[in-house]
């Protein structure tokens, strides 16, 4: 068992991370120097006090060793108590430590995973299970603290009785023998049920929160009730699974308390027919049952720490699959972009998805720097992954992306996306202050400079009129504001970024016409001198665009200016165009 648990407590994978997060590593060998030595000491107090009985049972004894033995005894105790609390509560603060340091690590991690990946997973069924494996992890390591010295003190134990009596100590070792075959069988059978209830409580977790997170959704459409079934059936099945783990887990339990008390009635009924017949000494005796105690405690603290190692490695090992997959990292030997100009060229690029259908097919276009490319096309041509492939968050198979005659690939992510701001349809929010939400695109920008940006944006006057002005909180996601108030922070946002190449991804389709007017005007001043990629729903806020582009099914069909390709009989953008005047006409 204890073979088993060792190999897999050295799985370098799973310890290397934990060793690498660790804050003070010279702490944690302290520590452990301590709670060793503490296990010691308390292997050598039995043998104290059942000496000091033999001795005072013996008129012949000195009283001076006598005393000697109590005073040795009493210092022992209290050191070994100082020094116990003193690993506890240093197992404690590495655990609270290891813990903040491994789930900031970890859900960074995620955050620099590509945008594929938080496309393609349940984030908050992701969330749970790195938080369940941290935790996991962290208790396990606080835990080793007790695990070393139960070791020690399980060894000394054994060493000490064989030398006290061995007949006795035979018994007490088919005892322990049977206690671990036990705990073996058991703990296999613990650890398939306690995999499979993490599995579906992480899935069930994953759901609540997609819930939360789409709670207008259940709002509008009146699916509370039906939404509080669903779940409450999902964490039904987590418990009926979690009760079947703990019932094995009880029993496990009653068939080890059943072998130490058995084991301990037939080894101190003996040892008293051995006192009676006078092949022991009532302080040997003493002696034996304090290293039965100092045995048992450990075996069975022993025990335990088997189970959590293998929980808890088990839980954690389901986190480091998100630790190991790969981040988004610069090519070997990638230089930074400098002197943008903002001229970005797509040379003969395809892309599609892992295992999916292809999104784009050899397209070919040039943006000059400072025009207006627009982007046309229906639900699923292709545009909004055009213009990811601009920031890189997806490299194309085929082709290249140029920035100024760079091709992206071989430039720094960070210098890439330091030149470009965008501005989407959704804009997300952080639950803090306004004008900290608008500083999030400088951190390094001055008051003055976020209220500049936000007056560009057409933002200054209805911020003003919140009561804490620029501190007012806006909620989670920006709940608190309209969509028109939100896009117009967005904007500010790319003000204050004052990048070369601006990304507006159907930043006015859901606006009504008085906030529209006032984010157009605002965009206006955004896409001045700068290379403006527009998806735009609406085909009147791109008719001064420099170029347009069409998109169906991942290719370009046609291009030109507005004038252009409204000469052209029997086009797409024609046939758009003409569909939205009738439908406003109406």
């Amino acid at each position: 068992m204890f073979d088993d648990m060792m190999r897999t407590i050295h799985d370098s994978k799973e310890l290397s991370v934990v060793w690498k997060n660790l804050r003070n590593k010279q702490r944690v060998i302290r520590g452990a120097v301590v709670a060793v030595i503490a296990s010691i000491i308390a292997a050598v107090l039995p043998y104290l006090y059942g000496r000091l009985a033999d001795i005072a049972l013996d008129a012949r004894a000195s009283v001076t060793l006598m005393a000697t033995l109590v005073v040795l005894w009493l210092v022992l105790s209290i050191v070994r108590d100082w020094m116990d609390r003193s690993s506890i509560f240093t197992a404690e603060e590495i655990s609270v430590e290891l813990y903040d340091d491994l789930t900031v690590e970890f859900m960074m991690h995620v955050v620099r995973l590509p945008l594929e990946f938080h496309k393609s997973k349940k984030i908050g069924k992701v969330m749970s299970q790195i938080a369940r494996g941290v935790d996991d992890i962290s208790d396990l390591f606080r835990d080793m603290f007790t695990f070393l010295p139960a070791i020690i003190s399980f060894v000394a134990a054994n060493i000490i009785l064989l030398l006290v009596e061995w007949r006795l100590s035979v018994i007490l070792s088919v005892a322990c023998a049977s206690y671990v075959m036990v705990t073996l069988k058991y703990t296999e059978r613990i650890g398939r049920e306690q995999k499979k209830m993490r599995k579906y409580r992480n899935a069930a977790h994953g759901e609540l929160h997609e819930a939360v997170m789409n709670v207008e959704a259940i709002k509008a459409t009146t699916n509370e009730r039906f939404e509080n079934t669903r779940l409450r059936k999902k964490f039904r099945k987590a418990t009926d699974l979690y009760m079947r783990h703990l019932a094995i887990w009880r029993r496990l339990e009653a068939w080890q308390g059943n072998i130490l008390t058995i084991g301990f009635i037939i080894v101190f009924s003996m040892g008293v027919w051995m006192l009676r017949m006078g092949t022991m000494t009532p302080g040997k005796l003493m002696m034996f049952v304090g290293y039965i105690g100092l045995l048992t405690g450990p075996l069975s603290q022993l025990a335990n720490q088997y189970r959590q190692v293998k929980i808890g490695w088990d839980a954690f090992k389901s986190a480091l699959e998100y630790y190991e997959m790969e981040p988004e990292r610069d090519a070997e030997g990638a230089k930074p972009l400098r002197d943008v100009k903002g001229e970005v060229v797509f040379e003969e690029v395809s892309f599609r998805y892992e295992k999916g259908r292809r999104i784009l097919e050899d397209v070919s276009f040039t943006a000059r720097s400072g025009e207006t490319v627009a982007v046309v096309g229906g639900s699923g041509a292709g545009k909004s992954t055009l213009l990811s492939l601009i920031s890189r968050h997806y490299a194309p198979q085929k082709g290249r992306v140029l920035i100024d005659g760079t091709d992206i690939m071989t430039a720094t992510l960070a210098s890439i996306r330091s030149q470009i701001a965008i501005v989407p349809q959704e804009v997300m929010l952080f639950n803090s202050s306004i004008k900290e939400n608008i500083r999030y695109g400088n951190r390094r920008a001055t008051d003055e400079e976020v209220f500049a940006a936000a007056t560009a944006a057409n933002a200054h006057v209805f911020i003003e009129k919140f009561p804490k002005g620029y501190n007012q909180p806006v909620g989670e996601r920006g709940v608190k504001l309209s969509t028109g108030q939100k896009q117009r922070l967005a904007i500010a946002r790319a003000i204050l970024r004052n990048p070369k190449i601006l990304i507006l991804d159907e930043a006015t389709s859901a606006l009504d016409s008085a906030s529209e007017k006032l984010v157009q005007e605002a965009l206006e001043r955004l896409t001045r001198n700068r290379t403006t990629f527009v998806i735009a729903h609406r085909l009147s806020t791109i008719k001064n665009a420099n170029k347009i582009i069409v998109f169906e099914k991942g290719t370009i069909t046609e291009r030109g200016t507005h004038d252009e390709l409204m000469q052209k009989e029997g086009g797409s953008y024609r046939r758009f165009w003409e569909l939205q005047t009738s439908a406003n006409k109406k």
